[in-house]
């Protein structure tokens, strides 16, 4: 690996940590906090946490990329989508901006994206009508992934790191030095912000983070897609690298569809949850989502250098894991209170017994 991406990973990480804790004080002087909230599912915390943990992430993207890269339309494009996004979330944070608003900017930022900067499914460009319409549907898809996947602590910036890694090896491989320095970039923001959002967090990424690590990625995928071909292995990988944050918001939009509830109400679909149902604690719940996410991250890269068979195969049996999984965690409750129940029939009936 060449000295220079060393450097880049190494400042953004030192970046990350030296800009956070001014965050932290910011937020805290500003008022600007998460406040603890026993009836909403998304605020379990005792304290109230500072937000805005995405303004620490994007200035040590913008400070690394001002040093290592040259000044370039789609460069100035890409921070322009991603400051738009930033903003959005503060807003959002202050606010509590209405969810049609949210999208309508996020709709007209991918616009934005693919026309202006001409980023979109490349190896889909000579099927627009096809190409467009899903590249729209995947910025704003995994916009919205990464912020409903931001509900416990260190989750998110710790899958957004994994994902940016695992984008920047693309990239690497591919020696796109524009996605490399910014998927690095991120990757050594989300790590360093990762010190301080870790249970017990001391700060969230609010919608200001999510959002922008949402578009950030999406972007960035986006770009790669230059580097493969129409065919079955590759048109999967990208899902498979940003798997975690598509299966917690497939699980979620699936389970509140069958209650027959709005698909945009937070409540406790969300694969977050569902773990703490089936009895996992905070820290070995997102220990579980860092393992998912290097298995999803793991099997894109089989796909990339696979045939068609091996690629069937490692789709079949990703998907049948992804199933059964996702299949115990919408049973996760049920099963541990029938349990319970079945235990405490059964000690009733040995205490009856005894006497």
């Amino acid at each position: 690996m060449p000295v220079t991406y060393i450097m880049v990973f190494l400042g953004a990480l030192i970046s990350s940590l030296l800009i956070t804790p001014t965050i932290i004080r910011l937020a805290h002087k500003l008022n600007i906090l998460d406040i603890p909230n026993p009836k909403n599912p998304g605020k379990i915390h005792k304290d109230p946490i500072a937000l805005m943990g995405g303004l620490a992430i994007y200035l040590s993207i913008l400070l690394i990329s001002c040093i290592f890269l040259e000044l370039s339309f789609k460069l100035v494009g890409i921070f322009i989508s991603m400051t738009v996004l930033l903003a959005l979330g503060i807003a959002d944070d202050l606010r509590n901006l209405d969810y049609r608003f949210r999208l309508w900017v996020q709709f007209a930022v991918a616009l934005a994206i693919i026309f202006i900067l001409d980023i979109k499914i490349e190896f889909l460009a000579d099927y627009p009508l096809i190409g467009y319409p899903l590249t729209l549907l995947w910025i704003i898809g995994v916009t919205n992934a990464l912020n409903l996947m931001d509900n416990v602590d260190g989750a998110t910036s710790g899958v957004s790191f994994l994902a940016s890694a695992g984008l920047f090896i693309f990239a690497w491989i591919n020696q796109d030095a524009l996605s490399a320095v910014i998927s690095l970039a991120l990757a050594g923001s989300c790590l360093g912000f990762l010190y301080f959002n870790f249970k017990p967090a001391s700060i969230f990424l609010g919608d200001t983070g999510s959002l922008l690590l949402g578009v950030t990625l999406a972007t960035l995928a986006l770009m790669e897609t230059r580097y493969f071909s129409l065919s079955f292995n590759h048109a999967l990988i990208l899902p498979f690298v940003i798997g975690v944050p598509i299966f917690d918001t497939t699980l979620a939009t699936l389970l509140r569809l069958y209650h027959r509830r709005p698909i945009y109400m937070a409540d406790k679909s969300n694969l977050t949850y569902r773990l703490f149902e089936m009895g996992f604690s905070q820290v070995e719940t997102v220990i579980i989502e860092y393992v998912m996410a290097v298995f999803f991250i793991g099997s894109g890269f089989l796909l990339w250098r696979s045939s068609p068979a091996q690629s069937l195969l490692i789709v079949l049996g990703v998907g049948s894991l992804a199933i059964l999984f996702g299949l115990r965690c919408a049973s996760a409750g049920k099963t541990e209170k029938k349990i319970a129940t079945q235990r405490l029939v059964t000690s009733r009936a040995r205490s009856r017994a005894h006497y």
